[in-house]
């Protein structure tokens, strides 16, 4: 009897991460996986320092992989970062490598943050565009209605505002993209840079609360009207 492969892969939202990040990340590798493998766009590294040596203080894209030969020599965990996304991907006949690939899920879903999830411009993109559809549905069959067209219409434009408003900023988030600092973050010079995540995070929650207060107030008074 012999267990079959076991298979995981994930994209994930982009990421911002500091030196501390990743030599965690490779920590968590070497844990089941001894040899690691570390590579940008155009190189192959040797080692961690080798990389850090020849590579700035900021990258874009990084690549990290490991594999054991002690476990089986098909247990295979790759993390796989671009501007633009993120591929978490195991194959595996052992359940350490398995809990590896969890692990730096949870892990860069955590370094990520909510806002990340919550501003999927994918997902906001078709919300965007099904509501539309919809809202133009709904216009059109409640006109002859008057009273349940004047409690739609409004409705209908403040979920659509607010998704288009959705859309616009995750697509932000998303253009800005993932950001390796081979740096320790309190020696991240620029102050921004160290702490954009959290002024973002403010900004939009700040945009989310008074959004929802105003169309809250205009569907009341449409509907008191």
């Amino acid at each position: 009897m012999k267990k079959k492969r076991s298979d995981l892969s994930r994209h994930l939202s982009p990421v911002k991460l500091f030196l501390n990040d990743i030599e965690e990340i490779i920590t968590i590798i070497q844990s089941v996986c001894p040899e690691v493998n570390i590579a940008n766009r155009d190189y192959e590294f040797e080692s961690f320092e080798e990389l850090k040596e020849n590579s700035g203080h900021r990258l874009k894209e990084l690549k990290i992989s490991g594999h054991s030969t002690v476990l089986s020599n098909r247990s295979y965990v790759s993390l796989d970062i671009k501007k633009y996304d993120i591929f978490l991907y195991s194959g595996a006949e052992s359940e350490a490598v398995v809990g590896v690939w969890y692990t730096l899920k949870e892990f860069l879903q955590k370094k990520a943050g909510w806002i990340s999830r919550f501003l999927n411009a994918v997902v906001w993109f078709w919300i965007f565009w099904i509501w539309l559809l919809i809202s133009v549905i709904l216009l059109e069959t409640t006109k002859k209605y008057i009273e349940v067209h004047n409690i739609v219409e409004p409705f209908a434009i403040i979920a659509l505002g607010a998704a288009f408003l959705f859309l616009l900023l995750s697509l932000l988030k998303h253009w800005r993209g993932s950001i390796i600092y081979l740096e320790r973050k309190h020696k991240v010079s620029n102050f921004w840079e160290r702490n954009r995540d959290n002024i973002i995070t403010g900004l939009i929650g700040a945009i989310i609360g008074a959004t929802i207060t105003l169309a809250g107030q205009f569907l009341i008074k449409s509907i008191s009207k």
